[in-house]
């Protein structure tokens, strides 16, 4: 990407996007060679020892002046490696508890947020409505707890481990605005919430509706700080610095002309990325900006890989825990995606073709690209892919960033209401437009295994059918053999098990606490029918996420203990899903809800010589009239959580398990288990998810295997040494 006589070459060229030719991750940039192992090094460094990051860099270093060409990559990649993981140890430790506390917002994430404090960071979990990235704010905190992770699930504890944060829970806080003072000329407009969103990074206020609007359409990203905002306000910048400039040229004083479009798009990028708080897509834009607008200058050209890298290892040096978030992955990854496929995606337009059908191309296109590009996050995290962005883009882009986005930072920093009017029109265009091709979203899983193939395939453009089958298996890996499998994911407080038989079929006893977890973990897992689903009691911790899960996988029939009463809304509308449905609803026995946790479903399953019993929520009183019935089992489900009200000395004694299995939340306010329910189990037979995590037997009816997952451990054979 050469430079040209002319200044105004400046329009974001160097960006790299709009390359007619590919651009392969070669030699001709190093520095994405050293971006990669730094992301690597970063995501490793808490395994990994100061001395071997160290030494890593150092051979990285040493050896790269001696080896060819061909070879070199693998030492910059090494090179990267001690370098990220040098500056992940040189992370300041975390601060000690105290409350409350005073720091600025460095990072936002759903309900989480990174906050730097006088004395380290912190990492904060806040209810719906918390601060934004950039703000001040004081806290009223109590020490956090580490959320549950189900096999395969994205470990969002794992930032905060990363940057030595201290994981605290907000129970009340207070913000100052960056802003010196809030303006609110938006006010009255039908979309001011979208504007405020568009000038200042705050979405607090965007209506529920509005969002899953943009959500369903796969233009969620419009509403983002994302480097299409900061790309169009440098280019706004760079216009300015380019017109200023023109005197320059009269006088012969070219390469003091380049300067004009080059300063004027740098600082109109740092002022948008102060106005809105330096999210990482920001920073992403803003340093590749400055990578491309440095070499503009000194005219010289660059591979968009290289604007890539230095953006990433900018980014990297600064926070290494930034390689946790999913801005940073989704972000950077729409960007490879768009360096890699854009070129390939367009090569059919010709200059001979209309105008309009080569910019409607290179917009499908794009979208494409970008979409392949956060693929792996959106399937392995999200699981939800809107299969009209492409055609919702095409409109929605152009309106948003040509008209809304300048119209809006515009009106709302120099309190120009007319401004704010043109804005707001154009997003009512927009969101006429989104509702005629709202298709909703079609739902995708994969797991770890299945992200890192659909990220390969983003780094595949020079190879079209291996991209293809890369992406075929990660939605549709191997199929493995059925077994007897009996799994008890770690929900929480609450109670969950998947149960599946040699012949294919599936069910699921119970749905712990409300949430989307188990629904995503039964589909990441594989696993789209369920042949039954039976709910032992209508207690939040085992109906809670039952409604998701009838949303989200077929299920052939709902088994329950009883009828929904008036005032049970959330048994209600489980009930009423099933039916709009057409899954069949049957009530297996005859509970009146007297006391639903002694009313409860019990549940016999057995291959041949190895049974199971999952007893639900049930007491000593139901347990003491069951004994009678009963022999020896494999494996029994304690009683309500191994509560004192549960697992009675006869009950023990005539059960008689090889494991009995207590599923609890980690610290739970409720105490569970009881120390003497333990006590009374044997601890060297109780399993505990609170304490290994999800636990999975298998058995061929002879065989007996063991195993629990944790993130620290992946799956590891549970030992009969327990803690």
């Amino acid at each position: 990407m050469g430079t040209q006589n002319n200044s105004m070459s400046l329009n974001l060229r160097w960006y790299g996007l709009c390359a007619r030719k590919s651009l392969e991750v070669d030699m001709r940039a190093p520095l994405g060679w050293v971006a990669v192992g730094a992301i690597l090094g970063a995501w490793t460094w808490p395994e990994v020892p100061l001395w071997f990051s160290t030494v890593a860099m150092a051979m990285g270093a040493a050896i790269l002046r001696s080896q060819p060409t061909p070879t070199r990559s693998l030492w910059l990649c090494l090179f990267g490696l001690g370098l990220g993981g040098f500056a992940g140890h040189l992370q300041p430790a975390a601060p000690a508890f105290r409350s409350p506390m005073i720091g600025r917002v460095l990072s936002t994430s759903g309900q989480s947020a990174m906050v730097r404090t006088d004395t380290g960071k912190a990492w904060m979990r806040f209810g719906p409505g918390g601060p934004r990235q950039g703000e001040w704010i004081s806290a009223d905190v109590v020490p956090g707890r580490a959320r549950p992770v189900l096999p395969g699930g994205w470990q969002s504890e794992r930032r905060p481990r990363l940057a030595k944060a201290l994981p605290v829970r907000v129970r009340s806080w207070v913000g100052q605005s960056v802003d010196a003072e809030e303006t609110t000329n938006a006010e009255g407009l039908l979309y001011a919430p979208i504007l405020k969103a568009l000038a200042t990074g705050d979405r607090g206020e965007v209506p529920s509706p509005q969002l899953t609007l943009l959500r369903n359409t796969g233009t969620i990203h419009l509403l983002a700080i994302s480097g299409l905002h900061v790309g169009m306000v440098a280019a706004g910048g760079a216009f300015i610095g380019w017109l200023l400039s023109r005197p320059m040229v009269l006088f012969g004083w070219v390469v003091l002309a380049r300067l004009g479009p080059a300063l004027g798009a740098l600082l109109s990028a740092g002022t948008y990325g102060s106005l809105v708080g330096w999210p990482v897509s920001t920073q992403r834009a803003a340093w590749m900006i400055a990578a491309g607008a440095t070499a503009t200058v000194v005219g010289r050209g660059v591979s968009p890989w290289q604007l890539i890298g230095i953006a990433a290892l900018a980014v990297v040096l600064q926070d290494p825990s930034a390689v946790a978030s999913l801005g940073f992955l989704m972000s950077f990854g729409a960007v490879a995606a768009l360096i890699g496929w854009m070129p390939w995606a367009t090569a059919w337009l010709r200059p001979s073709h209309p105008w309009l059908l080569r910019r409607i191309g290179q917009s499908l296109a794009a979208t494409l690209a970008a979409t392949l590009g956060t693929l792996p996050v959106t399937a392995w995290v999200f699981q939800q892919v809107a299969p009209s962005a492409p055609l919702a883009n095409l409109i929605a882009v152009p309106l948003f960033a040509g008209i809304a986005v300048p119209m809006s930072l515009l009106g709302h920093h120099i309190n120009a209401p007319y401004l704010l009017t043109i804005a707001d029109r154009a997003v009512e265009w927009t969101m006429t437009w989104l509702t005629w091709v709202d298709w909703g979203t079609v739902s995708v899983a994969v797991g770890p295994i299945g992200a890192t193939l659909l990220a390969a395939t983003i780094f595949a453009s020079s190879r079209p059918k291996i991209a293809l089958l890369l992406g075929v298996i990660a939605f549709f890996p191997p199929h493995h053999t059925s077994k007897f499998e009996v799994i008890f994911p770690d929900v929480g407080q609450g109670s969950s098990v998947l149960i599946s038989f040699p012949d294919g079929k599936k069910w699921l006893v119970d749905g712990g606490p409300p949430g989307s977890a188990l629904c995503q973990w039964l589909r990441r897992s594989g696993v789209r029918e369920l042949d039954a689903v039976f709910l032992s009691h209508p207690d939040i911790d085992h109906i809670g996420g039952l409604s998701q899960v009838i949303d989200g996988i077929k299920v052939h029939r709902l088994w329950v203990p009883r009828r929904p009463k008036v005032d049970e809304r959330r048994f209600h509308n489980l009930w009423r899903d099933a039916h709009q449905k057409g899954i069949p609803s049957g009530v297996f026995g005859n509970a009146h809800g007297s006391n639903d946790n002694n009313e409860g479903l019990v549940i016999r399953t057995r291959l041949g010589a190895h049974s199971f019993l999952l007893m639900g929520d049930l007491g000593a009183d139901p347990e003491s009239r069951m004994v009678d019935r009963l022999s020896h089992f494999s494996v029994v489900q304690v009683g309500h959580h191994g509560s004192k009200t549960s697992s009675s000395i006869d009950f023990i004694q005539r059960t008689a398990p090889v494991y009995a299995v207590i599923q609890a939340g980690k610290n739970n306010r409720y105490g569970h288990p009881a120390a003497e329910v333990v006590e009374r189990w044997s601890p060297q037979t109780v399993l505990r998810t609170d304490m290994l995590g999800t636990l999975r037997f298998q058995s061929d009816g002879k065989n007996l295997k063991t195993e629990h997952w944790s993130p620290t451990t992946g799956w590891a054979s549970v030992s009969r040494q327990l803690p």
